[in-house]
């Protein structure tokens, strides 16, 4: 059985029930869902939860889960993750396509290379994650703030700067 920190016990719980729901598919072997376990567990660091890469959430309601501290390298999203919460996660190369994120909070989560597509990101927080090489098109920024600042503020102190 694979130990996890206690910290872990509300994502196994929301594991299990999903398992029972089938409401994912994994495509990883790397991936023994059945074989979670909750214990003890003192010198964790980020990202040392259940191994879940290439893991598939289709068609499912995923609405108040938290993931915290899992590997979710290559995940795809097809969901509702209305108030989700990810912290200490790896989300780099996911894929989140059709997607309800409406008030999701991001702590501390790597998200390189991953792609958000057809989403609802209204009253989202993101807060120390990775965007590096990142990408915004086509977004409806209203009442979008970057560290306090209004973004519409900043485009046009940018755009005043080299109008």
């Amino acid at each position: 059985m694979t130990k996890l920190p206690e910290r872990n016990y509300a994502a196994v719980h929301n594991l299990r029930k999903m398992l029972a729901l089938k409401a994912f598919r994994s495509t990883s072997a790397d991936c023994p869902l059945e074989k979670i376990a909750v214990g003890k567990h003192q010198d964790h660091t980020p990202f040392d939860g259940p191994q879940m890469q290439g893991t598939h959430y289709k068609k499912a309601d995923l609405s108040g889960v938290h993931f915290d501290g899992v590997n979710l390298a290559n995940a795809r999203f097809y969901a509702v993750l209305t108030k989700a919460k990810f912290t200490n996660c790896n989300l780099s190369e996911a894929d989140f396509d059709d997607i309800n994120l409406v008030e999701a909070r991001f702590n501390d989560v790597n998200l390189s290379d991953a792609t958000v597509t057809n989403a609802n990101l209204s009253r989202m927080t993101i807060k120390d994650v990775t965007l590096a090489q990142s990408s915004i098109e086509n977004a409806d920024l209203t009442g979008m703030r970057i560290n306090g600042v209004l973004v519409t503020d900043l485009f046009e102190a940018y755009e005043k700067a080299n109008g």
